[in-house]
């Protein structure tokens, strides 16, 4: 993964969550060819946006419900609703304990969890599930597949 990765660029991920969900915004313009490859505990994303490609592959930080999870894309977002298999607070998106600067926190999405009650749809305007796409069709496995299976 790593020899593949570094002919692509790695875009800005911007999270927050909910006792129940983690939201991912992805800013990248008319973006194309996008793949997307989310398991129990991972998730790969590669696509190309101003004739650029992008990429990651990250072990999430706990586990996640692939068919309740969904995304969608805009002309200038992807975003992601991971729906959590255990309800409660995360300390980070990813296992990886170490400073990620590609990773930064959503403060336009972000709500403490004492805050959740009174300010849980706080940023969420045009997050609308309904309208989104569901991972149907991927299983449902934490296997090391990454981006080999895109």
């Amino acid at each position: 993964v790593i020899s593949r990765m570094l002919n692509s660029q790695h875009p800005i991920l911007k999270w927050a969550e909910r006792k129940d969900k983690v939201f991912i915004t992805l800013e990248l313009r008319d973006l194309v060819d996008e793949t997307v490859n989310l398991t129990e505990g991972r998730i790969a994303f590669k696509g190309t946006s101003d004739k650029k490609v992008f990429e990651f592959d990250y072990e999430l930080h706990a586990l996640v419900a692939v068919a309740e999870s969904k995304w969608d894309k805009t002309g200038f977002h992807m975003r992601f609703i991971l729906a959590k298999q255990e309800p409660g607070w995360w300390s980070r998106l990813v296992k990886d304990t170490k400073k990620n600067t590609y990773i930064q926190c959503d403060w336009d999405k972000w709500v403490d969890e004492d805050e959740e009650a009174e300010e849980g749809a706080k940023g969420m305007a045009g997050w609308d599930p309904n309208s989104m796409q569901g991972f149907g069709g991927q299983e449902d496995s934490d296997d090391e597949g990454g981006l080999d299976d895109l």
